[in-house]
């Protein structure tokens, strides 16, 4: 066994074999002379803008051969790379950015942005040819940092984590490969986008393990099930979205596809629903399937087996780097099956493993560390979490855990996914609020009724909003901060229904140009600005509509009709078609709440016929008074 710097296991891998497969971007391959090829012309691309040992690359590119080699190229002047997503919010990216300073950012071809720092494209780059020797310096060059991924973005405030480990690695290090299962001189397919620490982490020490590396540039589960096939991949990296997806497929398009050649499925990121994970043992076999878990600060890292968790079905397994402690409020240890807050470290000595860059650690006496984790440990030394320390949901004095709500929801033979939150409420602090996407119309009192055979009556959601798009990104993440914060930001009016003796009804224009419909009836289209839109009955309660809204905030209580709102600003809103219109929150302030046009809003992700993204409204009932916020 021998290490080295991390270009070099690449150099001597295209040494041995330069015709072998080392990368493919969905149906392009690089073969690992190729790809070193190019990793040295960004290596030459970057000394040229000045990066030299220490300094940060800022990698802003999607999944593609030109991701990793900026990264290997980064690597052979012993700088860190620094993996972004390119597709950042301005503002999310400036900030970012301003907390790393890094010398260079890697941006594609057509991005216009106004990043700062100085910039490379993939088209400026001058590939070096193929079979060159490799300059000594770029051969052995070692990064201080092997990488510094952000995170920190579901809380609003991101943070960069630098890591403590130098860009050093052994291909054929048994440690590496009891940790991560990865084999070596093999074929993996790691879908996941690269901007995240897990694809990232998994396709670099796959390719210098010397695998045969297949990635997307988007997650597709038909393409990802033709690159196992196709390829004779033996491993999979995934996360539960992904799995869920492939596992929703038809099952003759499952059957069509041979993944016989598939030996390992390794899944991380986040919460895998129980049944999702009994499936694809079920599909792959129990010694077949593993689990990960650790953060991208690589304190400490936990693996269990298909065969395991069916032992302890629901524990993501025992340590194999590193130590954990399980402490309660005061400080002190708790007993196997007692939650409390989950500490790690590295060794004895509290070796720091990563700096944060616009963060602070919480590390407690005896270099133990926390990740804000909630979790508890049973006779047998396996980890099973609760859930984060900041989405822990406080009602009434009661401490619900967001995971044990959802874990229940998605017991639901209907229901897809689902991602709980806690909602402002004046009388108890928070009430439980849960967002469901399901495979077709759900009930919220099924739904609650199936709740209550599996959850104590107070953890179980007082509130639903049903979703068509997914909750998670392709890399499992949620941003469970943002979609809290956004229900509870956006509490304003969206309409009323008029009660007429024909019973109630929720009147608007519609627009004979472009077929818009807006609340209350418009004398001008806002969309396109057609005068004269016809007045149009929206719909009755309990009828099917699609429909687009114009926001309207309240003015003074009480209300009786449209004329008593003034416009908010416009939001153009597509209301899917089996979302029934039943009401419409008319202000978050429970006193100025009215029986019979009380109305609750909820909001879904969607996008528009146009590609632009769009704010869905869908309504649930409000037969009953809503007194003191509670329903």
């Amino acid at each position: 066994m021998t290490t080295m710097s991390m270009p070099a296991a690449l150099i001597v891998a295209a040494q041995a074999e330069p015709d072998a497969p080392a990368l493919t971007v969905d149906d392009a391959t690089l073969t690992r002379a190729e790809l070193l090829a190019l990793a040295v012309g960004y290596a030459r691309g970057l000394e040229r803008r000045g990066v030299t040992a220490g300094d940060i690359v800022s990698v802003l590119l999607p999944n593609s051969h030109d991701f990793i080699a900026a990264t290997i190229g980064a690597h052979m002047l012993a700088a860190t790379p620094q993996p972004l997503s390119n597709r950042l919010a301005p503002a999310e990216l400036e900030a970012i950015l301003e907390l790393t300073r890094p010398k260079v950012v890697v941006v594609e071809d057509d991005d216009s942005r106004r990043l700062g720092p100085t910039v490379l494209r993939p088209g400026e780059v001058e590939r070096a040819d193929v079979g060159a020797a490799v300059p000594t310096a770029y051969a052995e060059a070692t990064a201080a940092s092997w990488k510094a991924p952000t995170s920190g973005g579901s809380t609003g405030r991101p943070k960069v984590i630098l890591s403590a480990s130098p860009a050093l690695v052994d291909p054929d290090d048994d440690g590496l490969r009891e940790l991560t299962r990865l084999p070596t001189d093999g074929s993996i397919v790691v879908p996941g986008p690269l901007y995240h620490n897990g694809p990232f982490l998994f396709a670099m020490f796959g390719l210098l393990r010397r695998n045969h590396v297949v990635m997307s540039t988007r997650f597709d589960p038909l393409r990802t099930l033709g690159q196992i096939e196709r390829y004779q991949a033996s491993y999979l990296y995934a996360v539960p979205t992904m799995m869920m997806r492939i596992s929703r497929l038809p099952e003759d398009e499952l059957a069509a596809v041979d993944l016989s050649s598939l030996e390992t499925v390794m899944h991380t990121a986040s919460a895998c629903p129980h049944w999702l994970k009994e499936d694809w043992m079920e599909r792959f076999g129990d010694e077949a399937i593993y689990e990960i878990y650790g953060g991208t600060e690589q304190i400490a890292n936990t693996v269990i087996s298909g065969t395991e968790w069916r032992r302890h079905p629901g524990s993501v397994g025992r340590p194999v780097a590193g130590e954990l402690r399980i402490l309660g409020e005061g400080g002190a240890e708790m007993p196997a099956g007692e939650v409390g807050e989950l500490f790690m470290r590295k060794d004895p000595q509290g070796t720091p493993t990563y700096r944060y860059l616009g963060a602070e650690s919480s590390r407690v006496e005896g270099g133990w560390e926390s990740l804000g984790d909630m979790a508890w440990l049973d006779p047998e030394g396996y980890l099973y979490l609760a859930d984060k320390r900041s989405d822990l949901i406080l009602r009434g004095g009661a401490n619900i855990y967001p995971a044990e709500v959802e874990v229940a929801i998605e017991s639901h033979p209907a229901v897809l996914e689902a991602v709980v939150v806690g909602l402002p409420d004046e009388d108890l602090g928070q009430r439980v609020h849960a967002i469901v996407r399901a495979a077709g119309a759900l009930d919220p009192e099924q739904l609650g009724a199936h709740l209550g055979e599996r959850l104590s009556r107070y953890k179980i959601p007082t509130s639903y909003d049903f979703v068509t798009e997914p909750l998670r990104e392709d890399s499992g993440k949620v941003r469970r901060s943002l979609l809290r914060d956004e229900r509870a930001a956006h509490p304003i009016a969206a309409g009323l229904f008029v009660e007429t003796a024909a019973g109630p009804r929720l009147v608007g224009s519609r627009c004979g140009a472009c077929g818009t419909v807006t609340f209350p009836a418009q004398a001008s289209c806002a969309r396109c600005a057609a005068a004269e839109p016809e007045e149009h009955l929206l719909a009755t309660r309990g009828e099917l509509w699609t429909w687009t809204v114009q926001r309207f905030r309240p003015k003074t209580p009480p209300y009786t009709g449209p004329e008593e709102f003034e416009p908010y600003g416009v939001g153009y809103v597509e209301l899917p078609g089996e979302c029934r219109v039943e009401s419409i929150l008319t202000t978050a302030d429970p006193d100025e709440l009215r029986i019979g046009m009380a109305m609750e809003l909820t909001l879904i992700p969607a996008t528009g016929p146009d590609g632009e993204a769009r704010r869905t409204f869908a309504f649930a009932p409000a037969d009953e008074a809503i007194e003191g916020g509670e329903r």
